[in-house]
């Protein structure tokens, strides 16, 4: 176990000094931002000599608000690293027994922190961009720093009536909580000894880095949307696109790492076994993703032939607004009980609508006063041009992410209506539900949006810009295609799909999709990797494809319950299938593998528990190789129930996951001891907690004094079967049983009675098993997950190549003029 954060110490005096300190940064960053976004506009507006003194001046205050967003962060810091549980925030987030790995995870749990993290980066960018913008700075900044006067904002912690202006990450416990009888005492604090803790599921080194790298992504789609807008303002409806394409391929990067790193969480630290559920924040966190990437090909479309450029503003401008929207569904409580990652209500929606609203009306209003000035080609992209297919793409991508907002949207449309409802009086409906099987019903259409996808980025880079001959394209590409199509007919035989299949066809897209754009690399490109980012992105998507297929559709629960043991109630029917019980030092062969529960041990509010895997050569009955898992249960302090981590064994063409499902009530501390009379037939099957019995027939014996039976039986327990005979011996009229023992007498068999005239007979089963030796888990086969991942790092990879490229072009360019 890593070392606590400090030693298990609180302080029990009230320490106001760094609330104030603290609320003091905020008010200075709010006020130093809104001063900056005034600036920026005058720097913008002004006439020389004024417009420098202005910029000067705007340039003075975005520095002074950077300094203040630092400080609140370091005294948020100090607070949480020593454990001033006087303070809301640092009792809510944080505990005494809290790992120090964890201290930056507590820091962002909430919505002052994760919004202080997001200000974070936008003050990052917002540096680079001072010293990088140019003559774009003016109104670049302006809108930067509009973006900052919101954010801070949201930490202001003031209320007028029923509308807030944020929530203060330094408001004492006692303003916080003040119906609570324990601040009727003046001293208070030492009542209050430790905080509530982090909650389970981040305790994991994942949503170390995760939130940071996410939220580095949705503060940089801000970067070319404010050269956008600024386009717009200046008028220079093209030579936007320059600066803004660079960081827009940052942006997708970073934003798609981060949007992976949050399914690498889910498959480590979730149960639900697997990296994407269509979670409503799973959902709200890809959809800018999605419009950006179509974005990044307008502007290159743009850029190369002048075509598409009003689709490249709509959609840059579209991905920030996404991006807000994103941050309201999550924030504004208005998913309820759709999302286990949404913040609960927080009386911010109000000011999040704001928030997004003036950005809405901001853009509109830029969009509309230049539309009618923004260049239009008047001569249709030819149908076999390279700037056509890009543009169908970035359609496709812009419907795949409307049909994700549409059905995630679903509570809002609900709050809407019942908002209408209670307003003029009328009835609409206000009760729709998201769908009941949401991975089934989002696949179900998602696919076919992949199929698209993954052809356009098979086929569109082997066009030309304009015009394409369609000879030299088809003979170009068929090699690719044939040896597609025998991939996607080998792996449907092996994987068992029809061939003629919506999954046959992803695959085939999907193998054309990596050889199409291997073959450009070195045919198209004469293997320039410098220049090959698109292609890397398009084949590392094809690969996506593939591992997303074949490790989700071909899944394997491995740990069936084939003896068909009752768990009892609580548990339903697709629980008792896919979950195994396993007893403490007894093998059971599950999946092809011979699996032991060796133990646990506890350390604080951590439960591990070791299971062992030894792999089973079906040909030589022998072990092929052996690992130890431990899956562990974590005890949250908010909620005082246990939360599973799983824990996972990697290799190249297949990972085993394991949580643990269920574990004795540790209350109880007797033996259990359970009789359970079976009537049964010969050939008929008892099933019991450890295993199973099986009537093998009846054996007949007499002798002077008495008549006896004997029932054989064959039981089988953890994979080895033992045959045994409890016996009935009628002496004198009277029936007496001979009972037999088994498992060091845990479990005990009577024969009780005969029923001859149904020709069955009564055997009674009497278990004693302490409550502290069995676990019930679930492990999971997933075949070629690494792909998954792999196909994700290729795709970041082309981003940032793309990036470098473009980076090197306008330098280049710089020079030259």
């Amino acid at each position: 176990m890593d070392e606590v954060s400090t030693s298990l110490t609180t302080i029990q005096e009230i320490n106001p000094f760094f609330g104030q300190i603290g609320h003091l940064f905020v008010i200075i960053s709010f006020v130093a931002a809104l001063l900056a976004t005034l600036s920026y506009l005058f720097s913008k507006t002004a006439a020389d000599p004024d417009k420098h003194n202005w910029l000067k001046t705007a340039r003075i205050l975005f520095f002074t608000h950077a300094a203040a967003v630092a400080g609140i962060i370091i005294t948020l810091f100090i607070m949480i690293f020593n454990h001033h549980f006087e303070y809301h925030y640092v009792w809510s987030h944080s505990s005494l027994d809290l790992q120090s790995k964890y201290i930056l995870s507590c820091f962002w749990e909430g919505q002052e922190g994760s919004f202080l993290l997001w200000c974070f980066w936008h003050v990052v960018l917002g540096c680079i961009l001072i010293f990088t913008a140019g003559k774009w700075e003016a109104p670049v900044l302006f809108v930067f720093a509009l973006i900052q006067t919101f954010l801070t904002s949201f930490l202001l912690g003031f209320q007028f009536g029923d509308f807030h202006i944020g929530s203060s990450p330094f408001l004492l416990l006692e303003d916080a909580l003040t119906q609570d009888p324990v601040f009727l005492f003046s001293d208070y604090m030492k009542y209050i000894q430790d905080g509530t803790g982090l909650n389970a599921l981040l305790q994991n080194y994942w949503m170390v880095i995760h939130p940071p790298v996410l939220f580095l992504g949705f503060a940089s789609c801000s970067v070319p949307f404010a050269f956008a807008i600024a386009g717009l303002w200046k008028k220079e409806y093209t030579a936007w696109i320059k600066p803004a394409l660079a960081w827009g391929l940052f942006a997708a990067g970073i934003l798609g790492v981060g949007v992976l790193m949050g399914g690498a969480w889910a498959y480590e630290a979730l149960s639900f076994g697997g990296f994407w559920a269509w979670d409503p924040v799973e959902n709200a966190s890809i959809m800018p993703w999605l419009v950006l990437v179509g974005a990044l090909h307008t502007m290159v479309i743009a850029k190369s032939t002048g075509h598409a450029l009003k689709s490249a503003f709509v959609l840059i401008i579209l991905t920030f607004i996404l991006v807000l929207y994103a941050s309201f569904l999550t924030r504004s409580g208005i998913l309820g009980d759709t999302s286990v990652h949404s913040f609960v209500t927080s009386g911010l929606m109000g000011h999040l609508l704001l928030f997004m609203g003036t950005f809405i009306v901001l853009s509109i209003y830029f969009f509309q006063a230049n539309a009618k000035f923004i260049p239009v080609h008047k001569k249709e992209e030819a149908n076999s041009s390279r700037e056509f297919w890009m543009f169908i793409g970035s359609l496709v991508l812009l419907f795949s992410c409307l049909h994700i907002v549409f059905f995630t949207s679903i509570p809002v449309y609900n709050h809407i209506f019942e908002g209408i409802n209670n307003i003029i009086g009328t009835n609409i409906r206000s009760n729709y539900a998201p769908p009941t099987d949401a991975v089934h019903y989002y696949t179900s259409v998602q696919i076919w949006v992949g199929i698209a996808i993954a052809l356009l980025f098979a086929g569109a880079q082997f066009l030309k810009y304009k015009k394409t001959n369609a000879g030299k394209f088809f003979k170009q590409i068929t090699a690719a295609i044939v040896i597609s199509i025998v991939l996607a007919i080998v792996t449907s035989l092996q994987l068992d799909y029809p061939i003629f299949h919506a999954f046959t066809l992803l695959l085939f897209a999907a193998y054309f999709a990596i050889l199409a754009n291997v073959q450009y690399i070195f045919t198209g490109l004469k293997g320039r990797l410098k220049v090959a980012g698109a292609s890397v992105a398009h084949a590392g998507f094809g690969v996506l494809l593939i591992g997303i297929l074949i490790s989700n559709a071909n899944q394997q629960v491995i740990s069936r319950n084939t003896l068909g043991i009752d768990y009892g109630e609580g548990f339903d029917e697709k629980f008792k299938r896919e979950n195994i019980l396993l007893y403490k030092n007894m093998p059971v062969t599950m999946g092809g593998y011979i699996v032991t529960y060796k133990g646990d041990s506890t350390a604080d509010r951590e439960t591990l528990f070791k299971v062992h895997y030894e792999k089973i050569n079906e040909e030589t009955g022998e072990s092929d190789y052996n690992f130890t898992l431990y899956p562990y249960l974590l005890l949250d302090k908010k909620s005082q129930q246990l939360t599973p981590n799983p824990d996972t064994k990697h290799y190249p063409d297949h990972d085993v996951f394991t949580h643990i499902s269920s574990i004795p009530n540790t209350q109880a501390n007797e033996p259990d001891v359970k009789t359970t009379e079976h009537i049964i037939s010969v050939g008929d099957t008892i099933f019991f907690s450890k295993g199973i019995l099986i009537l093998q027939k009846i054996n007949r014996y007499s002798s002077n004094d008495s008549i006896s039976a004997g029932a054989l039986l064959t039981a089988k327990i953890a994979g080895t079967e033992t045959i045994v005979e409890p016996k009935l011996h009628i002496v004198n009229n009277q029936l007496i049983s001979e009972p037999v023992a088994l498992e060091e007498g845990s479990l005990v068999l009577n024969f009780q009675n005969i029923l001859p005239e149904k020709d069955q007979f009564v055997i009674s089963t009497t278990e004693e098993q302490t409550k502290d030796d069995w676990i019930i888990m679930k492990a999971i086969l997933f075949p070629m997950i690494n792909l998954v991942w792999l196909g994700s790092i290729l795709m970041a990879t082309g981003f940032f190549m793309s990036m470098v490229r473009r980076i090197r072009e306008n330098k280049n360019t710089s020079s030259a003029t």
